[in-house]
């Protein structure tokens, strides 16, 4: 739903921390414009993950430690990311695909990762480069200080995430199941009850 009142809102508030924390320099969501604010053009898209996390905490969404499976035979209630902004509260498939939202509204490329027991958000470093930051959408309350930045992105190279997507938790409890972003307008997905 990228296109929801909630997601609009969340896109809003990202913008104005983004003003206020590049002292103007980005004053809005530039997707994978280079502005040539940063030597590295992938820094633009770090400050957005960045941002978007800040908004998503500066609008009171809190991390709900919940139990979700992935389980033959179970159904997992989820919410839609409206639905997590208004209740303040998701767990960590419900900020995974509120933030995938983001992204997606921020038109960059986003994919969600269901690992054992949890669920995180890879983000693309620039259009078509292959190349993903990690993002761990439950770090909430989240305020953007630098040592949060480090735990809340992290830069893997391919090798790391071929290590990553077979065992995550490096105890062998399974592997890492991947659902693109893109391909659910490709596929016409929408979430139930959602009206454009």
């Amino acid at each position: 739903t990228p296109e929801s009142e909630g997601i609009l809102e969340l896109r809003r508030n990202a913008v104005t921390w983004l003003e206020e924390n590049t002292d103007g320099e980005l004053n809005s969501l530039i997707g994978y414009q280079d502005y040539g604010i940063f030597d590295d053009p992938d820094l633009n898209t770090y400050i957005q993950i960045v941002a978007l996390q800040s908004a998503i905490s500066g609008m009171g969404v809190r991390y709900n430690m919940g139990s979700y499976s992935l389980a033959e035979g179970y159904n997992q209630r989820v919410l839609l990311p409206d639905d997590v902004l208004s209740s303040q509260s998701g767990i960590c498939i419900e900020t995974a695909i509120l933030f995938a939202t983001a992204i997606q509204a921020a038109d960059m490329h986003a994919m969600i990762l269901f690992l054992p027991g949890h669920a995180q958000v890879a983000v693309e470093t620039q259009s078509g480069s292959g190349m993903y930051y990690l993002v761990e959408t439950t770090m909430l309350p989240f305020d953007g200080a630098v040592d949060e930045m480090e735990s809340l992105v992290t830069e893997m190279t391919s090798e790391d995430w071929a290590y990553y997507l077979e065992d995550p938790w490096g105890d062998g409890s399974g592997s890492v199941y991947v659902v693109d972003c893109d391909l659910i307008k490709t596929l016409g997905i929408q979430g139930i009850d959602y009206q454009a």
